[in-house]
């Protein structure tokens, strides 16, 4: 089906702007890397020193050393300048994002309307309106993405200080507590990472119900699709399938690689004879596709408890769904605990 078709050439555009935007985000924290391991370099090996010449190195004397707190404030530079390198390019991928999520959801609108009825027939997707593009794909200071990007630099430092007392207090060589250290900057990268691609995946869904809103006249609402792959979460597989109206965002958790597939209403909603060959695409419900995965996959995706109690008829994939609410991002899902389930049906 052509639906399916322009879901899985949308699905490789994804793929690859977020390859690169991923190999941005590393970039950004191994420079950042580069410029902190030289004082690193020189602050570890001067405990060891004073270690090994004898004088005491413990947490207290660590902690009111003037150099470490020099390096602190470097790591929190280094890692809030990189913060705010890849706030910029997020803005850069969101307006991206939603140029391609708006020239998607056209293409699968079309693809789901089918050819058309008679010669010359035709349907254009209505443009959405420039407000909703720009609430689509918004990054800025005072915003939820900036605060939470301007927490980086903190937390880094924070992170770095706990990590090099650890280190002291364990006696690990300066090899040892410069990986320790880099292992912390990496997590800084993996946090900034998730953002990164949270924030463009969104700003293309949110461009894609846009679009979808704009072009009431056939499209009736959407529906969830979700990749169904070994790393597809127990929430997607549940929700893959689902129908909305157009008025409601794919609320969802980080990371999330789901799409809006568009319901429409077919030409009979233009005016053409009812009795047109619908041609739009509803996924299969998320819950009979797991049914028939094989029990290793089933297992993968639920773990050895909930896959039993799922076994035995105790649970459903949709008990497994839980709304959440963030002040700062709003509605979400998540998955709920084997134990959560459980008392919720007793």
């Amino acid at each position: 089906m052509a639906v399916r078709q322009e879901l899985l050439e949308a699905r490789a555009r994804r793929a690859l702007w977020l390859r690169r935007q991923a190999a941005d985000v590393v970039a950004r924290y191994a420079v950042a890397w580069q410029a902190l391991k030289p004082e690193i370099d020189r602050l570890t090996a001067q405990l060891e020193a004073d270690r090994k010449a004898g004088l005491t190195v413990s947490a207290t004397t660590v902690r009111s050393r003037t150099d470490l707190r020099r390096l602190l404030r470097r790591i929190e530079e280094e890692a809030g300048e990189a913060a705010r390198q890849v706030s910029a390019e997020i803005t850069e991928a969101q307006i991206s994002a939603v140029m391609q999520g708006t020239g998607d959801a056209n293409r699968l609108m079309v693809s789901a309307l089918g050819p058309p009825p008679v010669p010359y027939a035709s349907w254009t997707p209505a443009a959405p309106s420039m407000a909703a593009l720009q609430i689509a794909g918004f990054t800025a200071s005072g915003a939820p993405l900036g605060e939470l990007l301007a927490e980086l630099g903190p937390a880094a430092a924070a992170r770095s200080r706990e990590a090099l007392i650890r280190a002291v207090i364990l006696g690990r060589n300066p090899r040892e507590t410069a990986r320790e250290l880099r292992t912390v900057l990496g997590g800084n990268a993996a946090r900034a990472l998730t953002i990164a691609r949270t924030e463009s995946l969104r700003a293309y869904r949110e461009a894609t119900r846009a679009s979808y809103a704009a072009s009431r006249d056939v499209v009736n609402g959407w529906a969830w699709q979700a990749t169904l792959d070994g790393r597809t979460c127990q929430v997607c597989w549940a929700m893959h399938g689902s129908q909305h109206p157009v008025d409601e965002s794919l609320a969802s958790h980080p990371s999330c690689r789901c799409a809006l597939v568009p319901v429409t209403k077919g030409w009979a909603a233009l005016g053409f004879p009812s009795t047109l060959r619908d041609t739009s695409y509803l996924p299969e419900p998320g819950a009979t596709v797991f049914a028939r995965l094989d029990e290793v996959t089933q297992r993968r995706v639920l773990g050895p408890g909930k896959l039993a109690a799922y076994q035995a008829g105790t649970i459903r994939l949709a008990d497994l769904v839980k709304v959440t609410f963030s002040p700062r991002f709003g509605k979400g899902r998540t998955s709920r605990s084997l134990r959560d389930v459980l008392a919720r049906a007793a």
